[in-house]
């Protein structure tokens, strides 16, 4: 798992252990109110920059707290109920049927540094994203990330670009979004993302989803 302080606008991020898990171990998101995408900052690289991590703010399996992508996966089945492989951006339809309650986030420290402000925006960007079929399905899938409240449609290809903004009166939270995910086929699907704002960017980054 990831932690971090605000040091001259950035975060120094540290491995530390989770509940049930060491840091190594690859965590399996399936449950709970979990922000997929948490942009935040990341100065462990060359320099201070925007990182994208993982919010877990409710699957009871891990600590809250913010985790690496790259240790990360997320976990999506077939819920007839919700009409196939969808995970819903209603908090109360996601746990009535045991699903993650699946979002978009941007760490408090954003605003803390003064480096954002209210009204700002930061995009993220879908780079590119690779689909591998589980064992007896066809290949070739498609997905929709959509904000059905608002018609709103985040990703559903590559290179597809959504711009959230900072709100100061959402803080500890620079902004914060929900969206429904919906998955054609049962297989693996990575996506890789960046993200881009007020001078800073962010490395591309892999989020796998589980799907079957």
């Amino acid at each position: 798992m990831l932690g971090g302080a605000a040091l001259a606008g950035a975060v120094a991020l540290t491995l530390t252990a989770a509940t049930g898990a060491s840091a190594a171990a690859n965590y399996s998101f399936s449950e709970g109110h979990v922000d997929v995408v948490h942009v935040g900052f990341d100065s462990t690289g060359a320099g201070a920059g925007l990182g994208l991590f993982v919010g877990n703010e409710g699957d009871p399996a891990y600590a809250e707290g913010v985790y690496a992508a790259a240790d990360s996966q997320f976990e999506v089945t077939d819920t007839p109920a919700l009409g196939g492989f969808v995970l819903p951006e209603n908090p109360d339809v996601a746990d009535a049927n045991g699903v993650l309650f699946a979002g978009f986030s941007g760490s408090g420290d954003l605003i803390e540094s003064g480096i954002f402000g209210y009204g700002d925006q930061i995009s993220v960007t879908l780079e590119d994203w690779d689909f591998v079929p589980a064992a007896g399905e066809s290949a070739g899938a498609t997905f929709l990330v959509e904000q059905q409240s608002s018609s709103d449609i985040f990703f559903d290809g590559t290179g597809d670009v959504q711009d959230f903004t900072v709100n100061a009166l959402d803080a500890p939270e620079a902004f914060h979004e929900h969206a429904t995910w919906t998955f054609e086929k049962a297989g693996t699907y990575t996506f890789d993302f960046t993200a881009e704002g007020n001078g800073l960017a962010a490395d591309l980054t892999p989020f796998t989803f589980v799907v079957g």
